[in-house]
């Protein structure tokens, strides 16, 4: 991960939004762990970028952590 130099907050929130089965829109919030890249190498260069985050979901029935 890159950060400026001089500044001292880094923000690492993330927010995803989806749709389930039944058409119901949810938001997911969640921290940022570690970032991890991938390379493999052969006749054309591939790259992945995987999020590894630690997700919270807001529900009126309190915060449930989902492991992934």
């Amino acid at each position: 991960m890159r950060t400026k130099s001089r500044l001292t907050i880094v923000n690492s929130g993330v927010c995803l939004s989806c749709v389930d089965e039944n058409d119901n829109e949810l938001e997911y919030y969640g921290v940022i762990e570690d970032i991890i890249k991938l390379k493999w190498e052969g006749s054309f260069q591939l790259e992945m970028v995987l999020f590894d985050c630690r997700w919270f979901d807001p529900t009126p029935s309190g915060t449930r952590h989902t492991k992934i």
